[in-house]
């Protein structure tokens, strides 16, 4: 009874602020705590939510990941350690799950995103991709956090009038910003979410003076642990990458982003910017980068 109205109130506390599970999709995992139990152990109380039966059992995989997407402590299971199958999950309501995921010691101070991840047994394939909170490492020790949108942009950005969309724009990049040394290149895209916009990759290429693709990352935002999905309207989002410069021979290169639905055909939003739209669904950001 004592969970039921934990995840009752969370939900109703939730649904007060905007949020509600129509929002995030017929597939869901939301966070009602985390805490930590020792120097080591972190404690998550989740509750996972299908509108309709799934017909194949999913296992999840709970993971502390860094800022470049590299996973630094994993638990998989199933959910409820295989007392909560997914094929047992009642639809249209929530099912509570507590876990503990064992944290390393002694990492790089800052903060680390919680992703959790549920995909098929079977195939392997993804079915469900969340952020659900931030551990921080600093002073000697662990806390964590339930994640928080944010709503600001930071100072000292190189505007761009950039947008994505259909018929209406779901993705601005208001601005970036750009270091490069002798053999990287780090790059930081701020997007703003202007609707609640859905599922969608982003990409980013490193193209050549010919036009050519010679680097690229495609995924979820922020090391591939923000779907878009998840984002609210106005939500502004960092999202850090760095290039490897060094393989490459001397010349000029550019950037170029955009996003694109993961269906069939890999269908990109239309891209814009102050003139109108722009050819190929991505837009080329004002900076030229010289590898000399």
């Amino acid at each position: 009874v004592g969970s039921e109205m934990c995840i009752r109130d969370r939900s109703s506390a939730a649904e007060e602020a905007g949020y509600h599970p129509a929002l995030q999709g017929d597939l869901d995992v939301w966070t009602l705590g985390l805490a930590m139990r020792d120097a080591a152990t972190l404690d998550g109380r989740f509750a996972w939510y299908t509108a309709r039966p799934l017909g194949a059992r999913a296992q999840f995989s709970w993971r502390l990941q860094d800022a470049a997407g590299g996973v630094l402590a994993q638990l998989d299971a199933q959910p409820g350690y295989g007392f909560q199958p997914s094929t047992l999950w009642p639809a249209g309501q929530w099912t509570a799950d507590w876990l503990a995921l064992r944290l390393p010691n002694s990492p790089a101070e800052g903060d680390y995103p919680l992703v959790m991840r549920l995909y098929d047994t079977g195939g392997g394939s993804a079915l469900l991709t969340r952020r659900v909170g931030v551990a921080t490492w600093a002073d000697g020790r662990w806390t964590a956090r339930l994640h928080e949108p944010n709503f600001a942009l930071p100072d000292d950005l190189t505007p761009t009038t950039a947008t994505f969309g259909d018929d209406v724009p779901f993705f601005a990049l208001p601005g970036y910003r750009l270091e490069q040394d002798a053999g990287a290149l780090r790059l930081t895209l701020f997007w703003q979410a202007v609707y609640a916009p859905g599922h969608f990759t982003r990409f980013v290429h490193l193209i050549d003076a010919a036009g050519n693709i010679v680097a690229q990352v495609d995924g979820a935002p922020a090391g591939d642990s923000y779907p878009t999905g998840q984002w609210l309207p106005g939500e502004v989002v960092a999202d850090g990458l760095t290039f490897d410069l060094s393989p490459l021979p001397p010349g000029d290169y550019r950037l170029a982003v955009g996003f694109y639905a993961p269906t069939e055909g890999l269908p990109r939003l239309i891209a814009a910017d102050a003139d109108g739209p722009l050819p190929d669904g991505r837009f080329l950001l004002p900076a030229s980068i010289v590898i000399e």
